[in-house]
Parts: C-alpha cells; structure tokens; sequence
C-alpha cells in the first residue's frame, strides 16, 4: 500500500501539534556571522520557519546555539529544528551535544555530519574515492 505525502504529513504534524519544538539559529560559522549581518532580519530564513511553523499550528522558539545558556535552555524542548551551517552547525558536533542531552533533531546525525565535512573521511567511506570522478579517456 502506498502512503500518500498528503496523509504522511498531516500524520507527523498530528505527532508535532503538543510539542515545543526549538528552531536553532545563530551564527556558529563565519558564513552565518556575514548572512546576518548583510541580510535584513526580516529575510533570514528563521524568519521563514518560524512563520511556516507557526501557520502550521506549532509550538516553536528561536533558540540561539551561540548564547552561553544554550545547553541549559534546549533541554526545555522536545524537539530541535535545527537551521545552523558549516563548522558546530553541520560537522556532527552540535548534534552530539543533542544526542548528550536526548534532545531530538533534524537532520543528519553525527557520524553522517562528521563524514561529510571531512573530504577524506568521505573518500574512504565511498572506498578509494574513485566513485563520483570522470575518468578521461584518450
């Protein structure tokens, strides 16, 4: 039997609809530090998500992994919708402080994190790194 997406969604809002879910956003790579400071705040894509969200019918706050008191303040969540990038955002590490907490996320977790932001970690992964390349021919 196939699912229908429609269905599928409305089933994993029904399971989100009483929880409080955190949106992680802060600037943790030096990408974000220039997204924020050259994007007005209105179009920073937390902007977006926490609309979208909330239109939904969720329970969600901005949760900044920069401030000091971030470990204490995500454990009052149930959920982590995590919107962080580059190094602490997507290399595994702010994912294993969540896993540390048994905070749920979004996302890859660690392993999968870790192995993608490091190239040669990824190339033994793939098994010699040839998959992927063009081989040239003469």
């Amino acid at each position: 039997m196939v699912t229908s997406p429609v269905l599928s969604v409305q089933s994993d809002l029904e399971l989100l609809q009483d929880k409080k879910i955190a949106v992680v956003y802060g600037p943790v790579s030096e990408e974000d530090g220039l997204y924020i400071r050259s994007v007005p705040r209105e179009q920073w894509s937390l902007a977006h998500i926490m609309t979208t969200l909330t239109e939904l019918g969720l329970s969600v706050t901005h949760v900044d992994p920069t401030a000091s008191t971030f470990p204490e303040e995500i454990r009052a969540f149930d959920v982590a919708f995590l919107n962080v990038h580059g190094p602490f955002g997507e290399d595994g590490r702010i994912q294993g402080l969540l896993d540390y907490l048994s905070t749920p996320y979004t996302g890859s977790g660690v392993l999968a994190g870790s192995v993608g932001m490091d190239k040669l970690a990824s190339k033994s992964v793939r098994g010699r790194g040839s998959e992927g390349r063009v081989r040239r021919t003469r």
